[in-house]
């Protein structure tokens, strides 16, 4: 599955209705961006294979490789396991294969940043150190896809 120019590997045929995506938004009280709700009503789970990222910062590249809605593996299960870990705002989306997430910090009704949270490290106030990649989902979906051509 094509989404905004990056191929998603579905992991299973789950997708999110509107009324689950506003029901994870009030529970949490986060608002998911728009291409996040488009791209998790055409798949709730998937994977983006073999895509690197490079991050000046962290002397390496990031993969966000696993990308998951709402449910067992997605932002719910990544809230409750290391929403602790994450500043206030951080809505984590994707992970690496490490385990380290991608999470896109919301200030209202909209996006303040894209950011890479190493699970490896923490920082003074005992959060994720963290590494800011895009302004916007879009944003990182369009530097994904300039990585895979």
């Amino acid at each position: 599955m094509e989404y905004l120019g990056v191929t998603f590997i579905p992991l299973d045929e789950t997708k999110l209705t509107p009324q689950e995506l506003a029901d994870f938004e009030a529970h949490y009280g986060q608002r998911i961006p728009d291409t996040l709700r488009e791209l998790f009503q055409q798949t709730n789970n998937a994977l983006v294979e073999n895509c690197v990222l490079d991050i000046p910062a962290l002397e390496g590249g990031v993969m966000p490789e696993g990308w998951a809605g709402v449910g067992e593996y997605g932002m719910t299960y990544r809230i409750e396991s290391a929403g602790s870990f994450l500043p206030p705002g951080m809505l984590p989306f994707a992970d690496d294969p490490s385990g380290s997430l991608s999470a896109v910090k919301m200030d209202g009704q909209r996006e303040a940043g894209v950011f890479f949270f190493d699970h490896e490290e923490v920082d003074e106030d005992g959060y994720f150190v963290s590494y800011r990649v895009a302004d916007t989902v879009a944003e990182l979906l369009e530097m994904m896809r300039q990585a895979l051509e």
